[in-house]
């Protein structure tokens, strides 16, 4: 039975492995998800934006609750591509960028979901077998006692 245990180990440290990377995946998720949410924010904030007169005095986050003073105009807002790639644009094409941002972390996320659905089904496959050992050993490693957590009632028992 050497083979079998050994078969065992292999499944139990895949088990481990998986289970490691759904706790990823939600890690991942959660970062998503708080993204997402700064995008809304931001899409929101553009739509009011352009309701504003050039010269209305806003507020301007700084970050981390801070906030200065500052006025609009009518140069536009300057959107970050990445890579410190800074492009002015009108306030219906930043809300334009942030929407095509959106729709790519959605994307992502949907991705994400389907590779934790995956790891999951693996995982519902291998928990039962490795269950099954785990209770087979149990009982061989206690002969005459039943296993309770196999669902077998005690000899006499009902």
């Amino acid at each position: 039975m050497p083979g079998k245990e050994q078969e065992v180990q292999q499944k139990l440290v895949l088990y481990q492995l998986l289970n490691q990377r759904i706790e990823q995946l939600n890690e991942q998720a959660k970062v998503i998800e708080q993204k997402l949410l700064e995008l809304e924010t931001t899409r929101q904030a553009l739509g009011d934006f352009k309701k504003l007169k050039e010269g209305n005095e806003v507020l301007i986050p700084l970050g981390s609750g801070c906030y200065t003073h500052g006025r609009t105009g009518d140069s536009g807002l300057l959107i970050d591509l990445g890579a410190g790639v800074m492009v002015r644009k009108a306030p219906e094409e930043a809300k334009k960028v942030i929407e095509d941002k959106k729709a790519e972390i959605e994307r992502l996320s949907g991705t994400l979901q389907k590779e934790a659905n995956d790891v999951i089904t693996k995982m519902n496959e291998i928990g039962p077998e490795l269950q099954k050992f785990l209770q087979k050993s149990g009982r061989e490693a206690k002969p005459g006692k039943p296993n309770e957590e196999a669902g077998q009632e005690p000899a006499g028992a009902g």
